[in-house]
């Protein structure tokens, strides 16, 4: 059994001290709730499968399984992808009310608003807008996590990062000059990321806006 908060979600994104949920998720099998769904999974249908051997999830466009879970208790835990571990889903399992054999496909969608101010109205739009919002990457592991980044989804345009709440970079990859670091954060502990996002005076409408953020570990 993976518990959650040991693998790929054992870093989070938090502000308030509430996890930023990436995707929207449906579907699930009797006895089983899906969480959160990490972001690299991407928009579409994944898929859960119960078997004998136990519970596994394949991602979207992923062509196998991740390893099958089994589980003798109630409890949160982390299931992932078969080609890549990063795509992982944390269910909670209620094990009195897990059948003998389910497949459930499973949708996901991007969530729009969670990332930075809201609908921006059509007068701060004419007027131009530039909000700064504190969040915090969170280890919720029992261990030190090391070599952390954090980048600027490419297709974004409209952020800014940084980790002083002073100097903003739009780095958009791992290997950025300006990729956001920290060498550590330990158990429990949390580093400050602040996001810019500046709207253009005269900006034009678009009911959708997608704000994306990466990050990564080298481990623990």
């Amino acid at each position: 059994m993976i518990a959650a908060g040991t693998h790929g979600d054992g870093l989070r994104l938090r502000r308030t001290g509430v996890d930023l949920i990436s995707l929207a998720v449906v579907g699930a099998i009797p006895g089983v709730v899906v969480l959160a769904a990490g972001g690299a999974n991407g928009p579409g249908v994944g898929w859960l499968s119960l078997s004998s051997y136990g519970l596994s999830w394949r991602a979207p466009e992923s062509s196998s399984f991740g390893s099958p879970q089994l589980f003798s208790e109630d409890g949160t835990y982390l299931l992932e992808d078969g080609e890549d571990a990063g795509k992982w889903v944390r269910v909670q399992v209620y094990t009195d009310y897990l059948p003998a054999t389910a497949d459930a496909l499973v949708y996901l969608e991007d969530r729009y608003n969670d990332l930075g101010p809201a609908d921006v109205a059509a007068a701060q739009a004419s007027a131009g807008q530039t909000v700064d919002t504190g969040y915090q990457l969170a280890n919720v592991t029992p261990m030190t996590i090391v070599g952390i980044k954090l980048w600027i989804d490419p297709a974004v345009s409209s952020l800014s990062v940084s980790s002083d709440g002073i100097t903003y970079y739009t780095p958009t990859s791992e290997s950025d000059p300006h990729v956001l670091s920290w060498s550590i954060v330990g158990a429990g502990g949390s580093v400050n990321v602040y996001v810019r996002r500046t709207i253009g005076a005269g900006a034009g409408p678009d009911p959708k806006v997608l704000n994306a953020l990466h990050f990564s570990w080298t481990g623990f």
